[in-house]
């Protein structure tokens, strides 16, 4: 097996594959931080079907949300982490978490249950 090589103006440097491509995905991944800045704003379910049809992301950590049922929660809490985009609040818990993108959409685990027990289904939005 030969190993990649490139030339160097003064003389011959031989380069991983590995390296190569570890370098290119690091330009590629959104890191956390850009991920929750460009996460900021309104966001919408792209089906019907999905529990949370609206929510917001707003300053200060602070999210507001709609449901299909027609109950909105103002006061949730929303963070990115290292696990993506979750969404919390005081009355019902977690509402949505391992938010990430999937080119220009946000997909997540969304909390469907309206008890104490946990329903969690995939949903799609975008801006």
């Amino acid at each position: 097996m030969r190993r990649a090589s490139c030339s160097a103006r003064f003389g011959r440097t031989k380069v991983k594959p590995r390296f190569i491509v570890f370098a290119l995905l690091a330009h590629v991944a959104i890191p956390p931080a850009a991920a929750q800045e460009n996460a900021r704003g309104e966001w919408h379910a792209t089906n019907n079907d999905c529990f949370i049809q609206a929510f917001v992301l707003g300053d200060g950590a602070m999210a507001s949300v709609s449901f299909s049922n027609g109950v909105g929660e103002r006061r949730a809490r929303w963070t990115w982490g290292t696990d993506g985009l979750n969404i919390v609040s005081d009355n019902r818990g977690v509402l949505l978490m391992d938010g990430h993108y999937e080119d220009t959409v946000l997909v997540a685990e969304v909390d469907y249950s309206t008890t104490d027990d946990v329903d969690f289904r995939t949903c799609r939005f975008t801006r």
